[in-house]
């Protein structure tokens, strides 16, 4: 997978090159950042957080390059380095820091879920270079590669008042008492990736079933059956972009549901299909929302569950005398 760049202001940065460059700037807030540190043999190390486990498993894989000397926030909310669904996160969860003397920071702030690295709970402590941590739902592991991609050991340490790891007793995993509203809200962006994928599926099989069974202009069944296929892709692939990370690309899901409504109206004359998109349009743009709220949540809900129904029912209308003629 590519590398990804983000600010700490939560700004996605596109560059181009980003194997080569050493700095880059942020389009939103004008910050500077420095993405690799010398080491004493004149070589030069950058950090990178790479995703090993995660509740979605679209995220496993992901590499961020960290960049140094930043303090960088882990959680949930908006406007923060990292920005990740997870039921068992809070917003600003915990924080991580590169300096340019090489060494790594990572701070638990204050929550209820706690930080782990390796199997202790801590509330602040060194990490060293290829060890992992667990925020949620989320495992990291965070390696320095060198400028040829290799990976690498951490530099020297500075001293630094570290926490002590908390006592026995407390390292016992806690999980939150969020009521099923809070849930919603924070898993927004997984209801609406899954919800997609599921409508992704019954718009392939209500294409060609409609297309190939149309009362006016009925389609050779290899058309039908490739109409459907590109339907499905399209929509399918794009809903690994519904992330918070994904500041803009999280739209490409909406209008690709806005352009297959308008070609089913007017090429198609599909009208349900044509409503059918409309609506989850509507409803994942209200789960996206970094606003969202939880009453706002369970309308967004209702619209996808509408939308379902609209592919669906139309569908199960058309197969049922098909199968009943057989």
């Amino acid at each position: 997978m590519a590398l990804l760049l983000c600010c700490p202001c939560g700004t996605p940065i596109d560059a181009e090159n980003i194997d080569l460059i050493v700095e880059a700037e942020c389009p939103r807030c004008q910050r500077m950042l420095n993405l690799e540190l010398e080491i004493a043999t004149g070589r030069y190390q950058r950090p990178v957080l790479t995703v090993l486990e995660a509740a979605e498993s679209d995220w496993v894989g992901e590499k961020f390059i960290v960049p140094i000397g930043e303090s960088l926030t882990i959680g949930t909310g908006s406007s923060i380095w990292l920005s990740l669904d997870s039921a068992e996160m809070e917003e600003r969860h915990c924080s991580i820091r590169v300096s340019t003397k090489g060494y790594i920071v990572i701070e638990d702030l204050d929550t209820k879920a706690g930080t782990w690295v390796g199997g202790a709970r801590i509330a602040k402590g060194k990490l060293r270079a290829g060890e992992w941590f667990r925020v949620g739902e989320f495992r990291f592991r965070l390696d320095f590669k060198s400028s040829l991609g290799t990976a690498s050991g951490g530099t020297s340490d500075e001293d630094e008042d570290f926490a002590a790891v908390l006592p026995d007793g407390e390292v016992a995993r806690l999980h939150y008492t969020d009521s099923p509203l809070d849930r919603l809200v924070q898993n927004r962006f997984s209801i609406a990736r899954q919800s997609l994928k599921v409508f992704a599926g019954l718009a392939l099989v209500y294409h060609v079933i409609m297309l190939r069974f149309h009362d006016t202009n009925p389609w050779e069944l290899h058309y039908a059956l490739l109409a459907g296929l590109i339907v499905f892709g399209l929509l399918y692939a794009s809903a690994r972009f519904m992330r918070v990370l994904h500041k803009n690309l999280r739209f490409i899901p909406i209008g690709l549901l806005v352009v297959l409504a308008i070609v089913d109206i007017a090429a198609w004359a599909v009208p349900l299909a044509c409503i059918g998109a409309l609506v989850m349009a509507a409803g994942l743009m209200l789960l996206i929302n970094n606003s969202t709220e939880p009453t706002v949540a369970v309308i967004a809900c209702l619209a996808v569950l509408t939308a379902l129904i609209l592919i669906v029912a139309p569908t199960i209308n058309r197969t049922l005398p098909l199968l009943a003629s057989i």
